[in-house]
C-alpha cells in the first residue's frame, strides 16, 4: 500500500541512516550528496531508534524497534513533554517493527524541541489503544532535525502545531463522519498504472463540522496525485461535533485516505 517508489526511499533511508551504536545523546547526521540524502536518528539501549530523513524532498519519520505487528498501519500515540497529545495511524513497515509517520513535518518538529517523548502503540481498529508505551528522552540539541527540515525545505516552525489535535479514535460510535469524502481515483495514477495509493491530509475543524484549510501531509507517491484528490473530496465532507469524542470546532482533525482501483 505504501507504493513502490515510497518503499525503495524507505528503503535507502533505514538502510543508510540508522546508526549502529546507541547514543542517547544528540542526532546522529548523515548527508549524503549522491544519494540527496540528509538524516537525523538517534538510537536508544532499550531498542528503539529514531530517524527523520529527507530523501529528494520526501520527508519521513520513522520510529523503530518495535514488536512485528501484521496489519497495513498501526495506532500510535505521540506526546513530548505532555504537550499537543497526537493519536493516528502510523504506517506499518516491512514486518511492522518499523513504523512511518503520516504527518511527519509535525512529529519532527516536536523531536525538535527535546524532552520526554512518549510513543504508545496498539493494534488497529474501530476504537485501538496503545498497548504498549516507551518513554525516550530526546536530544536538547536540535540542528540534526533542523538540517533534515531545511533539506526538504519544511519550515522550522508552524503555528498549526500548537493547536489542540482531534482524537477522532476516541468518538464511540462506528464512524466520525457525518458526510464521508469520497475521493476520486486521480487520472495521472491510473494513466501510470498505480493500482493503491494513500494521501494524509490536516485540516481545521469548521463551526460545521466541514474540514477547512485542508493540506497534504503525506502521501504514497507525489506524482500520482492521491493528495490532490484527498484535499478536494475533504471540501464536501463533515465530522461529528461534540459530545463524547466529537470535534471541537478550531482543532485539527488527520484524514487518511486509501486508494485502490476498483
Amino acid at each position: 500500500m505504501l507504493g513502490g517508489l515510497l518503499l525503495s526511499l524507505i528503503a535507502a533511508i533505514v538502510t543508510l541512516s540508522a546508526p549502529v551504536q546507541a547514543s542517547e545523546e544528540d542526532w546522529d547526521v548523515v548527508v549524503d550528496p549522491a544519494r540527496r540524502l540528509t538524516t537525523a536518528s538517534i538510537a536508544y539501549s532499550s531498542g528503539q531508534s529514531i530517524i527523520v530523513a529527507c530523501r529528494a524532498g520526501d520527508l519521513n519519520v520513522i520510529v523503530r524497534g518495535l514488536d512485528p505487528d501484521a496489519g497495513l498501519s498501526r495506532y500510535a500515540e505521540v506526546t513530548v513533554d505532555q504537550l499537543h497529545p497526537d493519536a493516528q495511524n502510523w504506517f506499518n513497515l516491512g514486518d511492522g517493527a518499523a513504523v512511518l509517520s503520516g504527518t511527519p513535518a509535525f512529529h519532527a518538529r516536536r523531536f525538535r524541541t527535546g524532552g520526554v517523548l512518549e510513543f504508545g502503540v496498539g493494534p488497529s481498529g474501530l476504537h485501538p489503544r496503545a498497548t504498549k508505551r516507551f518513554a525516550l528522552d530526546l536530544p536538547d540539541g536540535f540542528e540534526g532535525v533542523d538540517q533534515v527540515l531545511t533539506a526538504c525545505g519544511v519550515p522550522l516552525s508552524d503555528p498549526r502545531d500548537s493547536i489542540s489535535r482531534w482524537n477522532s479514535f476516541a468518538f464511540p460510535g462506528d464512524t466520525v463522519w457525518t458526510r464521508m469524502a469520497r475521493p476520486e481515483y486521480p487520472e495521472a495514477a491510473a494513466a501510470a498504472g498505480i493500482e493503491t495509493g494513500f494521501a494524509v491530509s490536516s485540516c481545521i475543524v469548521g463551526p460545521q463540522g466541514e474540514p477547512l484549510e485542508c493540506r497534504v501531509e503525506k502521501e504514497s507517491d507525489p506524482r500520482a496525485g492521491f493528495g490532490n484528490a484527498a484535499v478536494r473530496s475533504l471540501r464536501s465532507a463533515r465530522v461529528v461535533l461534540g459530545g463524547e469524542g466529537g470535534a471541537t470546532p478550531g482543532q485539527v482533525m488527520v484524514a487518511t485516505m486509501r486508494f485502490r482501483v476498483e
